[in-house]
């Protein structure tokens, strides 16, 4: 884990696809106590992204994560993007 100056924790889950990180981080979600809770994950998927590429990636999926509301999980695809 690595947490951000703005109070962001930052999750690196390297041996899981995003399917099993989401899941994993759904039962977090169910099991939390923390109020407002939001997560925006990305994954590899077996693509070569640099590191600021991946980072840009979650940050665009925890702000529409923010956008949804308390205790929601948004994945990023880069299949969707044109």
């Amino acid at each position: 884990t690595y947490p951000a100056d703005d109070g962001t924790l930052y999750v690196i889950l390297p041996f899981y696809s995003r399917q099993v990180s989401r899941s994993f981080l759904t039962t977090l979600l169910h099991e939390s106590s923390a109020e407002g809770l939001n997560i925006g994950l990305t994954s590899l998927s077996g693509r070569r992204v640099d590191d600021n590429k991946l980072l840009e990636e979650v940050k665009v999926a925890f702000n529409l994560s923010l956008e949804r509301g308390d205790y929601s999980i948004i994945s990023y695809d880069d299949s969707l993007v044109l």
